[in-house]
């Protein structure tokens, strides 16, 4: 719970704010299944759990400054930020609170040179029927999440729906496919000229008589052919053979919406439909938006591990693996973020837990669980290396720049450089420098 409230504030329809107290005793932070036991939701609480990890969410409310230096000469007044640099603002506040910005933005991207190469030779690859499959590894806090960042803006560069998925609330999503299927498509991008979701192409799709019978050109061609979503088309074109613009609005949003599938049980026959569904939204994307064949990034694997997790639980959400890395969705590109202690495990239940997932009998043919266990044991993970101490600087220096950029003023600080070699040599991870920078430039900028 800790972790959906705390974590995930920042996903697809996020937060504005929210303070969370918890009340327990001493088992609260030192028995096994304890706060410390979950590295990424400790170094988010308000509490010395870990010193060396940063507290992206733990913000601080002085009601009286601490010296009288604070408030030197007046305070600027308040002034409306430019539409120009709404996006660096965002940025900024982001890493501030120690999370990851929103977009890759080239002024903050560094070090992307081998993902680059691999996405090269992956997206080519994804040009063919097949899928394909990748494993980016990294530690919390060494940047992974920048690096998906970066995938995504690759990917809507070359015309590719990013569709993306988090390990988590695995008693409701990632082991029951009918269940996160909306949650699937909520998330997603789309490469159109202004950012957008697959809802928001289905909501132009029946907004018009041309529109609608458009939709409805598309799914009678699914429907009559030999596909994976044509039973999804053709049960669209059943309930709407009576409307007269060739389409029943009403009946698409049923069927793509998803909403009807949310509480159904994780029986083969609601995960198969939701399978279809998703392989008609492709499909339609393709038709009438002329996209490529999708990325699907599935993040946070690492939660499979943590503790409350059962043995039965984590074999249930690899049967979805599966489906989406076993090579069932065709021309896609399939990127499993991991820790390296999470790629280690996998690797290493892979054989007996997936031999478990092959005795059911409700396993489907799209759940390929052999392909998956060959693709965990022999993929060669895409590494997030380390940061020279040169690239740290250059980072830190662009974060300074652009803080100078969307806040204005010269950025002139003359203690600079000796902050700059003290932050880098005592942060543990980019995340951590780069919230100190931005910390300091907000000082500076509120003194002056």
């Amino acid at each position: 719970m800790l972790r959906e409230l705390v974590d995930n504030a920042d996903g697809a329809d996020g937060s504005v704010a929210s303070e969370i107290l918890v009340i327990g005793g001493p088992g609260l932070l030192v028995r096994k299944a304890s706060l410390h036991a979950h590295e990424a939701l400790a170094s988010r609480l308000a509490l010395a759990v870990n010193p060396s990890l940063p507290l992206p969410h733990a913000s601080t409310l002085m009601l009286e400054p601490p010296s009288a230096a604070m408030l030197d000469g007046a305070l600027s007044p308040i002034t409306k930020v430019e539409t120009k640099s709404a996006d660096g603002l965002r940025s900024l506040l982001r890493i501030s609170q120690g999370l990851p910005p929103l977009d890759a933005g080239p002024e903050l991207t560094i070090g992307m040179e081998e993902i680059d190469s691999r996405l090269d030779k992956l997206f080519e690859h994804a040009q063919h029927d097949g899928s394909v499959f990748a494993v980016l590894s990294g530690e919390y806090g060494s940047g992974k999440t920048h690096h998906l960042l970066h995938l995504e803006s690759r990917a809507l560069a070359d015309e590719r729906p990013v569709f993306r998925l988090g390990v988590e609330r695995l008693d409701e999503d990632l082991g029951n496919p009918q269940r996160h299927l909306r949650r699937l498509l909520e998330s997603a991008s789309l490469p159109l000229r202004r950012k957008a979701t697959p809802f928001d192409r289905l909501e132009a799709w029946v907004a018009t008589p041309a529109a609608r019978k458009r939709l409805a050109a598309a799914l009678h061609d699914i429907a009559a052919e030999d596909h994976d979503a044509s039973k999804a088309a053709a049960r669209i074109a059943m309930v709407s053979q009576r409307d007269e613009d060739g389409v029943d609005p009403d009946a698409v949003i049923e069927v793509l919406g998803a909403l009807d599938l949310i509480d159904k049980p994780a029986a083969a026959s609601y995960r198969k439909d939701a399978y279809a569904r998703l392989h008609l939204w492709l499909e339609l994307l393709r038709r009438l938006e002329g996209c490529e064949g999708p990325v699907i990034v599935l993040d946070e694997a690492e939660n499979l591990y943590r503790t409350g997790v059962s043995r039965p639980e984590r074999r249930t959400a690899l049967r979805s693996l599966a489906f989406y890395c076993g090579g069932a969705i065709p021309r896609a590109c399939v990127v499993l973020a991991v820790t390296p202690d999470t790629l280690v495990a996998l690797r290493e239940e892979a054989g007996e837990l997936l031999d478990e997932i092959e005795e059911q009998a409700t396993l489907l043919a799209v759940e390929d669980v052999a392909l998956l266990r060959r693709r965990l044991l022999r993929s060669r993970p895409i590494t997030v290396n380390k940061l020279s101490r040169e690239q740290l600087r250059d980072l830190a220096q662009r974060v300074k720049r652009l803080h100078a950029k969307v806040r204005g003023g010269t950025g002139r600080d003359p203690d600079w450089e000796s902050f700059l070699d003290a932050t880098i040599a005592s942060a543990s991870t980019p995340r951590e420098l780069l919230r100190a920078v931005t910390l300091r430039c907000e000082e500076r900028a509120f003194r002056t």
